[in-house]
């Protein structure tokens, strides 16, 4: 992993404005980064060196990032920070133009399929039920080490399942602005990890649930 403290702030700000000033020169239009049709056209129509077909990219994803923060935080968090090692990367000089143009290119896969370390098989496809199993995981990591999330990935998954399952079923029109059905969601998720405690593999505190429940209920807004 790159480490750019050494940098900071000066970085950062370069991150920020980099990408956006050189991608929008190039780019007139947004480009659906989850059409590999409408990516493959952009790459052909915009830009003239690897890195600038990069930084279009880049942006569109910095962009599809920052719109869906609040429905998947964990995912997106990481997925941003993974990106912003690239462009650093390259800004530093550790990678080439080419290998820029490849690592984005390859983050561009990992937004389209969810695929990301750490995440199980059986919510990599469920993007909301990935997004409660972020909340677990992150939750859980603050207390237990980052080993015993990925051997027990697979219970959670099933617990972020069952949770998404919770809150598809008790959805209803304008369940945003009804406290009782909140409630009863809390009170379900609630219900559902004190019964099946010992199944996640991790043993986890009331002050651990009731942070999740916190993170679950507001992942549930933006989502449904």
């Amino acid at each position: 992993m790159v480490s750019y403290k050494e940098y900071e702030p000066r970085i950062r700000k370069l991150m920020d404005t980099y990408v956006e000033a050189h991608a929008i020169e190039y780019v007139t239009k947004q480009v659906n980064i989850f059409d590999q049709n409408m990516v493959n056209e952009a790459l052909a129509e915009y830009g003239k060196t690897p890195a600038s077909k990069a930084d279009m990219i880049a942006h569109e994803m910095k962009r599809v990032a920052t719109e869906n923060m609040e429905k998947d935080p964990a995912f997106y968090k990481r997925f941003s920070e993974m990106l912003e090692e690239i462009i650093v990367g390259f800004q530093l000089g550790r990678l080439t133009e080419k290998e820029y143009l490849e690592k984005v290119l390859g983050a561009r896969t990992q937004l389209e399929t969810g695929a990301d370390n750490g995440i199980p098989e059986v919510v990599k496809t469920n993007r909301e039920a990935r997004a409660f199993f972020g909340a677990l995981s992150e939750v859980l990591k603050k207390s237990h080490e980052s080993g015993q999330i990925d051997t027990n990935g697979q219970s959670l998954g099933q617990a972020a399942l069952k949770i998404n399952e919770i809150v598809q079923k008790l959805t209803i029109r304008d369940w945003k602005r009804n406290l009782d059905v909140q409630r009863r969601m809390e009170n379900e998720i609630e219900d559902f990890l004190m019964e099946h405690r010992k199944d996640l593999g991790i043993e986890i505190t009331f002050d651990e649930i009731d942070e999740i429940l916190i993170h679950c209920l507001k992942i549930a807004k933006n989502n449904y």
